[in-house]
C-alpha cells in the first residue's frame, strides 16, 4: 500500500507542477490577446481617422477642381473666348447638403462673390459651433 500511496503522491505533485505551468501559460497567453485587443483597437480607430481624413481631402479636392473650373471660364470669358457653362442645377434637384454647399459656397465668380461667400462660410461655421456648443451641455 506505501508503494501506491508514494506513486499516487509523486503523480499528484507532477500534476499539481503541470497545472501551475499551464496556468502560467494560460495567464500569459490571456495578456498576449488583451496587447493584441488593443493594438487592434488602435489600429480601428487611426483606419477610421484615415478614412475620414480621405473623404475629407477628397471632397476638398472636388471643390477646389469646381472653383478652378469656375475660374478658368471666366479667364477664358475676359480674354473674348466663347465658353459653354455647365448647365445650372435647378434648386429643386437639390437633395443634401453637400449640393446645397456645392451649388452655393464652393464657387466664385470673382473678388466680391468670394469675399461674401466667405462672410456667409463664416456665419454659418459660427451658427454650427454654437449648436454643437449647445449639445454638449
Amino acid at each position: 500500500a506505501l508503494p501506491i500511496l508514494k506513486r499516487q503522491r509523486e503523480e499528484y505533485e507532477r500534476l499539481q507542477k503541470s497545472v501551475i505551468n499551464l496556468s502560467a501559460k494560460l495567464e500569459q497567453a490571456m495578456r498576449e490577446i488583451s496587447r493584441l485587443q488593443e493594438d487592434t483597437d488602435r489600429a480601428n480607430k487611426r483606419a477610421s481617422a484615415s478614412e475620414r481624413e480621405n473623404q475629407r481631402l477628397e471632397l476638398q479636392m472636388k471643390d477646389l477642381s469646381q472653383q478652378l473650373r469656375v475660374l478658368l471660364m471666366e479667364l477664358e470669358e475676359a480674354r473674348g473666348n466663347h465658353v459653354v457653362r455647365d448647365e445650372e442645377v435647378n434648386s429643386s434637384d437639390i437633395s443634401s447638403s453637400s449640393e446645397v454647399i456645392t451649388q452655393h459656397l464652393v464657387t466664385y465668380r470673382n473678388i466680391e462673390e468670394l469675399q461674401q461667400q466667405n462672410q456667409r462660410l463664416l456665419v454659418t461655421l459660427r451658427e454650427l459651433g454654437e449648436a454643437k456648443e449647445r449639445d454638449r451641455k
